[in-house]
């Protein structure tokens, strides 16, 4: 599978039905580490029918533009190190999209989160034109929100809910803090609207 991007030490890209057995030893070892922050997985969550159709909607949301779901796979040995998604792409007057991402446990504080974020935002700003990128957290996940401050997400105030936001251009109108991110010679303002979930079924990734 072609990459969709790459960074010093990772390859973006598309998950492949290859992937299934590296998927399900990573997130079975990582479940304690990843299930305070993940939504309660089902009983079909590691099986081999559900990595299927998670592949076969990779492949669509990429074909569709409505969004891309790559799996982060270390150059030195070709590990599994997680996946990040760039998802819910929307056109128009918006150009936005929605950030999650996961990594396993013997991966995490290591670098790898920071630079898959940083090369997948760059490839939304530059390959696929967007003006903004949102992401959510819990705000007791200290780790992800120290990830997402990192890569230049910040805090804003919209609708009375903290957010972390930022915007394309400095006349774009919104009631969020902006700040601008250099994506090599360009410079752009983005929106990282950071949206802190309550215990309301309200998960992204």
């Amino acid at each position: 599978t072609k990459p969709v991007c790459e960074t010093d030490r990772l390859i973006l890209r598309l998950p492949q039905h290859t992937d299934f057995r590296s998927w399900v030893d990573l997130r079975s070892d990582s479940r304690d580490f990843l299930s305070p922050w993940d939504p309660v997985w089902s009983e079909e969550h590691l099986t081999r029918r559900n990595f299927t159709a998670r592949v076969y909607w990779a492949q669509r949301a990429v074909k569709n533009g409505s969004g891309c779901p790559l799996f982060l796979v270390r150059k030195t040995d070709q590990a599994l190190v997680g996946a990040v998604t760039l998802d819910n792409i929307r056109r128009g007057p918006a150009q936005a999209g929605t950030l999650g991402y996961w990594t396993g446990e013997q991966f995490a504080r290591q670098g790898y989160m920071r630079e898959a974020v940083t090369g997948l935002v760059a490839h939304a700003f530059r390959k696929l034109d967007l003006s903004r990128i949102e992401a959510a957290c819990l705000p007791e996940n200290q780790a992800s929100r120290g990830l997402l401050e990192s890569c230049g997400f910040k805090y804003g105030n919209n609708r009375n809910r903290r957010r972390k936001c930022c915007c394309k251009s400095a006349s774009e109108s919104c009631r969020k803090i902006n700040f601008q991110c250099n994506s090599g010679s360009r410079s752009k303002w983005l929106i990282g609207n950071i949206k802190f979930r309550n215990q309301e079924n309200d998960y992204y990734f």
